[in-house]
Order: structure tokens, then C-alpha cells, then sequence
């Protein structure tokens, strides 16, 4: 590829200087003339059936505009993500599923009344049993927390190809490993905040504070039934998001377009910190099985996963994560036999979601410790056992998974040359240090739910200067400053005469959002499409200024010159004056709908490339554990990453450094805890996450190959960089000392426990 002018540059943050002075606009800060505020009541047991809610009082509080219980809601209204498992309503109709979960709302001219009036709402319960273990709520005679789902299966994924029990039974060697993941909080600054406003003329407007403003939009449409021409969606910064704020989905969205209608006054409902632990979702806690059959070259045979997802007391993402760990467990290693098996379990604690991965990361955290222990089991070395079956660019793999583009063992041979891997093991007394490795591979935006489309919008003005209206967002991912490279790129123009505006569904295209690891890869081509349709226009007028073919022109840095004779240029301005000041006057506007050359999977099997490109990637952990007690400190991680053209190489560099630190979190601290349905941690008080003072040594390894879907060849990156941490982490624990800790997240007194078993057993 030929040098390139600002694709594969370290640009500056285009939204940094607006953050950074304290004027960046987030939903949370926004205030309307006349505002009312909401507050939600939340049930104090974790499974109850209503059987009174006497709000009158409430009512009659001075201030309250409003109050609202189940019975106020539209029938109809219910939503979900996958739609044979839609269940959520705003309010509570018949019980209560868990601690925290909303029976009523109250609507008032300030929080302080509102907060006052959910004191006033009396509410008698009828206390039900409740089950915490989805393991134990599969089981017969177990609470049914859902009368349409008796077994308390919400959703089930198999997968199987080849003759999986035959390459087990003549196998040369098979492990068997069992692993559970951990809850893990997305900790977002800013929390879920929706502000509803209705026109007297009947259109709604809802500030919104979601990563995909398309489909917030769809979903009000559908569940409330008002036309989507009729709705506008504004999304402002928003203050992180790591798949929480995927889609509008919560209740407060619904509960503040009601409570607008019905009060004619914009309404403003958010969720508190400890709110956003039981309401906003989490990543979704896992169990897995997982046998693996090798020959007696090491070569992979077959693998068999058996999952259980914790949904929680509803379904949010938890049916996705059973299907998408299907898709992504096929995909990084060549198998003769797969069977992956998910149930994905009702229990009566917080419902999980998306985050960072959709499940990738909890299941990868059990694959690949498996792997781990296989090679050790055989007496391979980790690396060498997962080198000898990695698939290459041109596979098609046993789920369908069609890689065009892979760097995979490049990442495996940047990131163990970067360590001393076979040699000696330093120590310090009872410190111990251990190296481990792991693996994954994540998709770049998925068709799971629909066509994965993008749209873009190119405004050319006539002093040359450019508007590039998305279908994405900015939530401190960085996608301003990518696509407005990716623009300047195409087109021609200077980065800094690239205004990217996005986050209004009355003037931006449609989109899917922030979400999947597709906003570089997807709507960065989108962006490069309708930006060499502009150029296409402006080369017209060039043409004729310059007396030469559009053919023989090319443009970069602001200026449009003659390949052969660079001394020969005009400015973007001067071509567009050419082409619209004159009778026929052509205003340079273009509008592009990209949609991603993936696969819809078959809808029985599975089987399909549900993604146009996979990216993947290596953590290589270092670490030192204390054998007197139990305690781990991470020292190094090294993350080499395929990602396809590096479009901002500072910006990959912050994700990557960004989702080692969330992974060391989600290894060895992070879970947020419910013991007997009541939440344990809801705050940032006593939910430990990692600081500063937890960073390790950080490397960063950006391995570069070119996918043919993507713009100038790049890929996903924001999902990846956190996936593969856990394992690396724990198989570096058990390099170090010799115990495996099978469950997140990886504490000191997990360690020392594990230890002393060892000790005894010897």
C-alpha cells in the first residue's frame, strides 16, 4: 500500500480539547426549561408477587406531578434483545424478580420530592422462593421466576459439527477442565440518563445517552407505537459505554417518554451508581465444561463446551452471549468435531448484558485456561500446542467462519519472542514468578440481528472544508478522530477541515452504532465511500481548471494536483466554485449505505460467516505470586494484536493499554457479588476495580495484515484488546506455582486455598 497522508497516523484526539477544558455536553448535564425529574421504587426482595401498591399518598405530596405503577403501562410494551425472549417491561406488573428491580416511578419538579414521595408508596409484597444458582435453577421442582419459561431456560444454542464423540474416543488424549467467570460492572462515568420532551404537534424528542441512537429510535417506535418519523433521538458525548449503553433498552427510557406524554413537560430520569449496578446490566457470569481430544501430534481433534449463562431475572444480552461464544469458539482453531452447548438460565439476581466482548471474555477465560492444561498434560509447550493449530488467512473454519485476513501467529510470535519463554523462572523467596500466554479472536461486527449496515453523508462547503454526518457516536472510543482520518484520507483534505457530526437521528443516517468492534471497519467504509464520491465530483471541476483527464489527478494535504506534474494543483475550493458556480450547479453532497459482506448463519445449524473479518489476538502475562499469602501481582502484559491497517496508532495503543488494565481487573478483583439475591457491592466504594497503582508494565504489539472489507485494510480492535487477558493471567499463576485457579475472579485466598491442597495432596 502506498504511503498514505493520515491513515496510519498518530492524529490528535479531535474531541480532546472540548473534554479536556470541561466543555464537552453529556446527556447527564442537560437541563430543559421546566424539567421534571424522576425517581424509580425498587423491590427489597429478590422474587415477590405485588399484591397492593397504594401510591395516594405519594400523590398527594406537594411537587409530585406524577406517579406510575405497572398498571400505567402499555400492554404491549415489552422489549428485550432477542425477540423470542422479550420480557422487560418499565414497571413491574405481577412480581418482582430481583432485589432492585422497579414497581414504581415518580415524577416531580425536583429529585428531592421525588426521593421523598418513593417513601410514601406502600407496597405489600407476597415473598416467593428464589433461586441464585442457574445451575440449580434448571433443576425440576426449582422456582419458576417466568411462567412462559417453566424450566427457566430462556434460550438454548447448540452447534455441532462432525463426529464429535467418535474423535473423542479415539483420541490419544483428552482433558476435561470446568471454569466459572465472574460479574463484571462496566464502572461507565456516566451513568444511564434518558430525557424525554413531546412537541405539542406530537413529536418526540429523547436525549439519549446510548451508543446506537438508530436503534433506540426503532425500539421507541416499535414498543410504544409511534411512527419513527415522528421521534428524534439526540446522543451528546457519552461518558464510556463498553456495550452497556448498546440500544436504548432500559426501563428509564421507556418510563420518561410515558411520564412526558402524560405531564406535557420534559422528564428526566437517570440512574444512580448503585441503580446502574442493578439495573444497567453487567457481564453476564458463565460456567463451562470443556473437553478437548488431541492425536498423538498434538493436533486438535475435537473440543466440547458445555456453558451455562446466569441471565438474571430477565433477558437482556445473556441469550447473545450463548449464541455469539458459539460462533467465536470455532473460529480461532482448526477442529475436526465441535459441540458447543449454552443454556442460558433465568435466577433471581440483576440481569447480566453486553460488555466489552459480549461474552467473548468470560468464555475465552475458560477455552484457553483448558488449553493451557492440555499442552501441559501432553508436555507441550503452550505456545508450540496453540502454533500447531491456529487457522491462517484463506480457511474456512468447521462453523463457517471464512478468514480473509489473519495475523494470528504473528501475534503468538511477536508477543513469546518479547519474554524469555523457555527459559528459567526467577524467584524471590516465596515469590514466585510464572509466564502464561493466551489467545483469541473476535468478529468485526456481526450480522446476528439484521443487516450490518452503516450510512454516511458528506457535506462538501464551498471554502473546502467538510461535514461528515455518521450513524456512529463518540463515547471516548475515538471513532471522531478515525473517521475524520479515513475522510481526509479519501478526499484529500487536511484532518483538521473534517467536522464529523453524528448523534441526531433527524439529520445523521441510519446506523448501528457504537457496538461490535465495527465503527472503524464498518462505518469507516461508509465514510470512504460517499468521501471518493465527493472527490469523484470535485475532480470534474479540477479537470477542467487544470486541462487534464480526472484520471491522471489525485489529491492530499488540501490540494488537488496532476500525478505527473504535482506543480500543477488547485485547492478543493477552488474545484468546487468550478463545478457549482456555474448554470447546472452541482453542490457537492453524497450519501452512501455500506453494508458488510458477511453471512446470516443458517438459522438450524449455525454454520456461516456471520462476520466479514475476524481479528485476533495474544496476552502474554507475567507475574509474581507471593506463596505465603496467596497474593498475585502482575507485572508485565504484552499485547500483540491483528488489526488489520492501524489507522491511529496512538488510539490502538490507549485501547489496547485500556483493555489489559480491564482485564487485570476482571482476573483478579472485579465481581460484582449477590449473596442470597440481596447485592452485596452496588458502589464504587466497595466494588474493587483496578486504579492506576494496579497497572503493570504495559507493550503493545499492533501486527498489521489487510482486510479486503475494510477501509485502506483495517479491522476491529475496541472488543479484542481486552479478550485473552484473564487466561493469559491465570495460566502465568500456574506457571509460577502449580495450581490452576478455575474461577474469577483469581483472589489471594483462592490461591493460598489452592496452595494448601497441593501441599496436602503431596
Amino acid at each position: 500500500m502506498a504511503e498514505l497522508a493520515y491513515v496510519g497516523k498518530s492524529v490528535p484526539r479531535v474531541d480532546a480539547p472540548e473534554k479536556v477544558m470541561g466543555r464537552a455536553m453529556y446527556t447527564l448535564d442537560l437541563l430543559l426549561p421546566k424539567m421534571l425529574h424522576g425517581k424509580l421504587k425498587a423491590s427489597p426482595l429478590p422474587h415477590a408477587r405485588i399484591v397492593r401498591i397504594d401510591t395516594a399518598r405519594a400523590a398527594r405530596l406537594p411537587g409530585v406531578k406524577l406517579v406510575l405503577t405497572g398498571k400505567d403501562m402499555p400492554a404491549d410494551c415489552v422489549w428485550g434483545v432477542v425477540p423470542s425472549c422479550y420480557d422487560q417491561r418499565p414497571l413491574c406488573t405481577d412480581k418482582a424478580r430481583f432485589v432492585g428491580d422497579s414497581v414504581a416511578a415518580v415524577v416531580a419538579t425536583s429529585e428531592d420530592i421525588a426521593q421523598e414521595a418513593l417513601d410514601l408508596i406502600e407496597v405489600e409484597y407476597e415473598e416467593l422462593p428464589a433461586v441464585f444458582d442457574p445451575r440449580e435453577a434448571m433443576r425440576p421442582g426449582a422456582p419458576v421466576i417466568h411462567d412462559r419459561w417453566p424450566n427457566n431456560i430462556a434460550f438454548t444454542k447448540h452447534m455441532e459439527f462432525g463426529e464429535v464423540d467418535k474423535m473423542f474416543a479415539a483420541a490419544h488424549h483428552v482433558s476435561e477442565l470446568s471454569t466459572a467467570s465472574s460479574r463484571q460492572a462496566h464502572c461507565s462515568f456516566e451513568t444511564h440518563v434518558s430525557i424525554a420532551e413531546w412537541s405539542p404537534s406530537g413529536y418526540l424528542t429523547v436525549y439519549n445517552s446510548t451508543q446506537c441512537p438508530s436503534l433506540s429510535s426503532q425500539y421507541f417506535s416499535k414498543c410504544l407505537k409511534i411512527p419513527e418519523a415522528q421521534i428524534r433521538v439526540v446522543t451528546n458525548y457519552v461518558g464510556g459505554g463498553f456495550g452497556g449503553k448498546a440500544t436504548s433498552k432500559f426501563n428509564i427510557d421507556f418510563l420518561s417518554i410515558i411520564a412526558a406524554k402524560k405531564t406535557g413537560l420534559p422528564v428526566k430520569f437517570y440512574y444512580t451508581r448503585e441503580e446502574e449496578f442493578l439495573l444497567a446490566t453487567h457481564r453476564t457470569k458463565q460456567f463451562h465444561t470443556i473437553r478437548i481430544a488431541t492425536d498423538k501430534e498434538g493436533l486438535l481433534l475435537a473440543r466440547e463446551v458445555r456453558m451455562v449463562v446466569e441471565n438474571g431475572g430477565y433477558s437482556d444480552y445473556g441469550p447473545v452471549v450463548g449464541g455469539i461464544t458459539a460462533h467465536m469458539g470455532g473460529s480461532l482453531y482448526h477442529f475436526k468435531a465441535y459441540r458447543h452447548h449454552a443454556d442460558v438460565v433465568y435466577t433471581n439476581v440483576p440481569p447480566g448484558g453486553a460488555m466489552r466482548g459480549v461474552g467473548n471474555a468470560g468464555y475465552t477465560f475458560g477455552t484457553e485456561s483448558a488449553m493451557d492444561q492440555h499442552a501441559r498434560e501432553v508436555g507441550m509447550d503452550p505456545a508450540e500446542f496453540r502454533m500447531r493449530n491456529l487457522v491462517k488467512r484463506g480457511d474456512t473454519t468447521i462453523i463457517g467462519a471464512k478468514i480473509s485476513s489473519c495475523g494470528a501467529r504473528e501475534c503468538l510470535e511477536e508477543a513469546v519472542k518479547r519474554v524469555s519463554w523457555k527459559g528459567p523462572r526467577p524467584s524471590r523467596g516465596p515469590r514466585k514468578r510464572g509466564l502464561g500466554l493466551a489467545m483469541a479472536v473476535h468478529f468485526t461486527g456481526a450480522r446476528a440481528m439484521g443487516p450490518e449496515t452503516a450510512g454516511a453523508f458528506i457535506k462538501m462547503n464551498k471554502d473546502g472544508t467538510v461535514q461528515v454526518l455518521s450513524g456512529t457516536i463518540e463515547m471516548g472510543n475515538g471513532s471522531d478522530t478515525t473517521l475524520s482520518q479515513i475522510c481526509a484520507e479519501a478526499l484529500g483534505v487536511r484532518v483538521e477541515d473534517v467536522k464529523i457530526v453524528n448523534g441526531d437521528t433527524s439529520v445523521n443516517p441510519y446506523g448501528w452504532g457504537v457496538r461490535g468492534s465495527r465503527t472503524t471497519t464498518i462505518d469507516g467504509m461508509a465514510t470512504r465511500l460517499a468521501s471518493l464520491e465527493a472527490r469523484g465530483m470535485l475532480f470534474k471541476g479540477a479537470a477542467e481548471l487544470l486541462e487534464c483527464d480526472a484520471a491522471d489527478l489525485d489529491a492530499r494535504d488540501g490540494k488537488i494536483f496532476v500525478k505527473s506534474s504535482p506543480e500543477r494543483q488547485i485547492t478543493h475550493q477552488q474545484a468546487y466554485m468550478k463545478i457549482y458556480d456555474r448554470p447546472g450547479s452541482e453542490a457537492v453532497y453524497t450519501a452512501v449505505s455500506y453494508d458488510s459482506p458477511s453471512e446470516s448463519p443458517d438459522p438450524v445449524t449455525g454454520y456461516g460467516n456471520w462476520s466479514a473479518a475476524y481479528s485476533f489476538g495474544v496476552k502474554l502475562a507475567e507475574v509474581e505470586v507471593d506463596t505465603e499469602t496467596g497474593a498475585v501481582e502482575v507485572l508485565r502484559i504484552v499485547s500483540a494484536n491483528d488489526v488489520g491497517t492501524v489507522v491511529n496508532p496512538a488510539g490502538a495503543q490507549g485501547q489496547l493499554d485500556g483493555g489489559a488494565l480491564m482485564g487485570v481487573g476482571y482476573a483478579l478483583m472485579e465481581d460484582f457479588q449477590v449473596e442470597g439475591g440481596q447485592p452485596v457491592n452496588p458502589n464504587w466504594l466497595d466494588y474493587k476495580f483496578p486504579t492506576t497503582q494496579d497497572m503493570p508494565e504495559l507493550e503493545a504489539v499492533l501486527v498489521e495484515t489487510e482486510n479486503p472489507s475494510g477501509p485502506y485494510g483495517a479491522k476491529g480492535l475496541g472488543e479484542m484488546v481486552q479478550l485473552a487477558t484473564e487466561p493469559a493471567i491465570a495460566n502465568a499463576i500456574c506457571d509460577a506455582v502449580g495450581v490452576r485457579i478455575p474461577t474469577l475472579p483469581i483472589t489471594p485466598e483462592k490461591v493460598l486455598n489452592a496452595l494448601r491442597e497441593k501441599e496436602g495432596k503431596a
